[in-house]
């Protein structure tokens, strides 16, 4: 978590798709305290690693943050 603004924090953490034929398609959100993020959707393509943010998340500041993925759908490539 990074201090954004008074009363403000951003987040971001890494994720990573370990899967070498199939997509990840989710719904993510941080959490920190009682205060969290609107959720967002994204994938992952196969054997992807990429960062998810979280902007400016109400009442952030130092302390524990948790990410959380819902909604978490596999989808197979076919091969050509």
């Amino acid at each position: 978590m990074i201090a954004a603004r008074e009363g403000k924090a951003d987040a971001f953490a890494y994720v990573t798709n370990p899967n070498a034929r199939i997509v990840a398609e989710f719904t993510y959100a941080f959490t920190s305290g009682s205060a969290s993020t609107e959720q967002e959707q994204s994938f992952l393509l196969p054997l992807e690693t990429r960062p998810l943010v979280g902007l400016a998340i109400a009442g952030g500041g130092a302390g524990n943050v948790s990410l959380a993925l819902t909604d978490l759908h596999w989808n197979r490539l076919r091969p050509q």
